[in-house]
């Protein structure tokens, strides 16, 4: 049997879903579906990226996000002209408590979200030096975001095409701990989740992580957050000349990582 480690976990993600009874045609719907969802920035957005509450995602000060919410200095996904929102910094940067103040107080909607280039905040939780498996687990849970995992930005990639390939198995265990619950939004939240009347996060989990089907000649070694690799690949570049992406693929993988550069001029959360 083919070794897990050796399948690309947004090949793994795709199977899972094929195995719960979504084939290709099924997951070009739920794509199609997704796409209908997202929503164009207001003016109210443009107006209410602020450097205010820009500094106070990128430095993680959940105080002062908090007192700009209530003083009225925004009350929306604030973004700039490119799309790229605070969700999308926090997300990258992997805080937690940002993430779960803008979707439980602020109301966000992970699912309409995405940047100019199609990037939603599922694919900047990917795309940093090191990846928060528990901010990705909570953008999981909420409606509509599991399907995101099929989607791909204007670049093709979806969101685990910008995980890092040194982070390749962990996801596998990440994702195979999850396999039950990779199907649409409806089935998933009306069977596992709406039911629960207890909105702790852990007891919310714990209805997603179901126990494993696969044999165990299948190697998946165990992780925890502190597995995930750090490195210096996604810091930010200055430099204006090149405001492509530019996509690069590893001699010894067929992976691909984003280079240093984030295309148009987009403020590096």
């Amino acid at each position: 049997m083919k070794q897990l480690q050796n399948i690309h976990p947004k090949e793994y993600v795709k199977s899972a879903f094929t195995a719960n009874g979504y084939d290709a045609v099924k997951q070009v719907e739920i794509i199609t579906h997704c796409i209908k969802r997202f929503q164009t920035p207001t003016s109210e957005q443009l107006q209410a990226y602020s450097t205010d509450i820009l500094m106070a995602v990128r430095n993680n000060d959940l105080s002062t996000a908090k007192t700009l919410y209530r003083e009225g200095k925004f009350n929306c996904n604030a973004c700039n002209r490119f799309g790229e929102s605070i969700l999308h910094i926090a997300c990258r940067r992997g805080h937690l408590e940002m993430v779960q103040f803008f979707v439980e107080e602020v109301k966000m909607k992970v699912h309409e979200i995405r940047d100019d280039y199609h990037r939603t905040p599922l694919h900047d939780a990917f795309w940093t030096s090191k990846a928060s498996p528990t901010v990705i687990d909570y953008l999981l849970r909420q409606p509509f975001v599991i399907e995101l995992l099929l989607l791909e930005d204007k670049r093709g990639y979806t969101p685990l095409d910008y995980a890092r390939s040194e982070d390749r198995s962990k996801w596998l265990h990440f994702f195979w701990e999850r396999k039950q619950v990779l199907v649409p939004t409806d089935n998933t939240h009306s069977n596992n989740i709406s039911n629960n009347n207890d909105n702790s996060n852990n007891n919310i989990r714990n209805n997603i992580l179901l126990e494993s089907e696969i044999g165990n000649d299948i190697d998946v070694d165990y992780y925890d957050s502190d597995d995930f690799t750090t490195s210096t690949t996604c810091s930010s570049n200055n430099s204006d000349d090149n405001n492509e992406l530019i996509m690069t693929k590893s001699a010894s993988e067929d992976v691909r990582t984003p280079s240093t550069k984030r295309q148009k001029l987009l403020i590096i959360g």
